[in-house]
């Protein structure tokens, strides 16, 4: 496989994960009349892959900004940048964002922690700093065992899996592909 055909996968994999991780942010106990409509917007535009109309809908909501913007929407501004940025090809930009949000949501063991965690995760893999990725995963891990959210520690095993996979360590990689594979069909039987 080309080196860019593996940075597009990587691309499809983070944006598939930011999309779950926007979806469950949006709603783990926050509703979503809670986010103002611009930035429901601009996820959209973003989720359906329309980046140069997120982009211009996010520019044009800050743009418009009065300083009032609640912690929480303010928090989800910087989830939509980071991973505008992320998409547009600013790799590295998003470090420090996704770093922010594990502060942020780390306040507390909170599902939005958890992904926070991941998508900070997924950003170290993609920029092959595999010890801080999978240190993000350990402690996404611990804390969804402990919160009993196996729909999260599903998605966890998926992405240690993607983790062991590229640095070719494919006995750890199909060990955890295994349990995620064995939690999703339980969890789907429910």
């Amino acid at each position: 496989i080309l080196q860019s055909d593996m940075k597009s996968v990587d691309q499809i994999i983070f944006g598939f994960m930011a999309f779950f991780a926007i979806c469950m942010l949006s709603s783990c106990n926050h509703p979503r009349e809670s986010i103002p409509h611009e930035l429901v917007d601009i996820d959209s535009a973003l989720m359906k892959g329309d980046y140069r109309k997120g982009a211009i809908l996010l520019d044009e909501y800050e743009d418009q900004l009065s300083g009032d913007e609640s912690e929480e929407a303010m928090m989800y501004h910087k989830l939509m940048r980071a991973f505008l940025r992320y998409r547009i090809g600013e790799e590295n930009s998003n470090i420090r964002q996704m770093d922010s949000l594990c502060n942020y949501f780390g306040k507390s063991d909170t599902e939005e922690n958890i992904l926070s965690l991941l998508i900070s995760g997924d950003a170290y893999r993609h920029i092959q700093e595999y010890p801080a990725a999978m240190e993000c995963c350990l402690h996404a891990e611990t804390k969804a065992k402990n919160m009993k959210k196996d729909n999260l520690l599903c998605w966890i095993y998926r992405q240690k899996g993607i983790i062991y996979k590229a640095q070719q360590m494919y006995d750890d990689a199909q060990e955890c592909y295994r349990k995620h594979f064995a939690l999703a069909e339980k969890l789907q039987d429910k």
